[in-house]
């Protein structure tokens, strides 16, 4: 690529440099000294942008991520149903990329895409984990606006530059993107624990009693009987409930394990796979031993590539085995 193109890059108004990290508080953003991050935190980085000749120091073809998106890739309408949130955090594997979107004590939130999602996916080493603003990210997504434009995404490893070049409607711009290495974090799912119930639904269902909810609606319960289960919806005296027999093909694809399980999980994480479920074809459910809920949504294009969405949620009350 010319390095003579035209190319906006994320800096400060003076100087290609960005912002000191900052942090937020009821107050507002506090900026930060370095002996004040903490490892285990991503700061949000503060961002304008400019007219300006941005070269990286580091070489494109030396990267060791890179991959490419065009825009009608299917990344594109994967990447939209992710909630939005402060950072994401993208590991970038041989034969997939996770992004793990959001991580608490009570639930945690990824996506998993096959490397057949992109145009050109080249990972020249094992594992790389890297943190990046999501508002930012999209941001680079929605200039996608055509089906031939493409971006390109270069990573030189820690510490270096993330470029983000755009190409596309007869110009040429890239994006720079500071970015903070992760090296730990934690997942709920590697948990080894024995499976309880495993069932796979339409995501319409999940839709339909995410809809019906309200302001009150804190708790969500999910009842597994014989023959039938409900998916119960309560405040206090306030229940809503949903009752499907297994054999409604319309909601029920398959049953692979069943025991009579009543247990309850506070229902705020569910919302974040709202727009997940509209991408979905299918989604399973499974509930462990210890109570722990995995919502795995999957959502196939025409060419039969996979994303997967999924969502762990610890339960709010005991399990309660009939």
């Amino acid at each position: 690529m010319s390095e003579g193109c035209g190319r906006y890059g994320f800096v400060t108004p003076d100087s290609p440099e960005v912002f000191k990290p900052v942090r937020w508080n009821d107050n507002g953003f506090v900026n930060c000294d370095d002996n004040e991050l903490d490892d285990n935190m991503v700061p949000e980085t503060q961002y304008s942008i400019t007219n300006y000749q941005y070269v990286s120091p580091f070489k494109r073809d030396e990267a060791i991520v890179h991959f490419d998106l065009n825009g009608k890739s299917f990344f594109k309408r994967v990447f939209k149903a992710f909630p939005l949130s402060k950072i994401i955090q993208f590991q970038f594997k041989k034969d997939k990329m996770d992004a793990i979107i959001e991580q608490t004590k009570t639930y945690s939130f990824s996506v998993t895409m096959e490397r057949d999602v992109f145009d050109v996916y080249n990972i020249n080493t094992d594992n790389v984990l890297i943190s990046i603003s999501s508002k930012l990210f999209l941001h680079i997504i929605n200039e996608l606006k055509n089906d031939n434009d493409l971006m390109r995404f270069f990573y030189n490893g820690e510490g270096s530059d993330l470029i983000i070049d755009v190409l596309g409607c007869g110009e040429f711009k890239s994006e720079y993107i500071p970015t903070i290495s992760c090296t730990e974090y934690k997942e709920l799912s590697l948990l080894e624990v024995e499976k309880e119930l495993e069932i796979i639904i339409s995501p319409m269902l999940l839709l339909r009693v995410l809809k019906s909810t309200d302001k009150y609606i804190k708790d969500i319960v999910f009842s597994f009987l014989t023959d039938t289960f409900e998916i119960i919806l309560e405040n206090g005296n306030l229940v809503r409930q949903i009752n499907v027999c297994y054999n409604d093909p319309t909601y029920v694809y398959k049953v692979s394990r069943l025991k009579d399980i009543n247990i309850g999980y506070p229902i705020s994480p569910f919302f974040k796979i709202q727009k997940a479920l509209r991408v979905g074809n299918e989604v399973n459910l499974c509930i462990y031993k210890n109570g722990l809920i995995k919502t795995t949504i999957y959502a196939k294009d025409i060419k039969g590539t996979t994303a997967s969405f999924e969502l762990y949620v610890v339960p709010k009350f005991d399990t309660v085995y009939d």
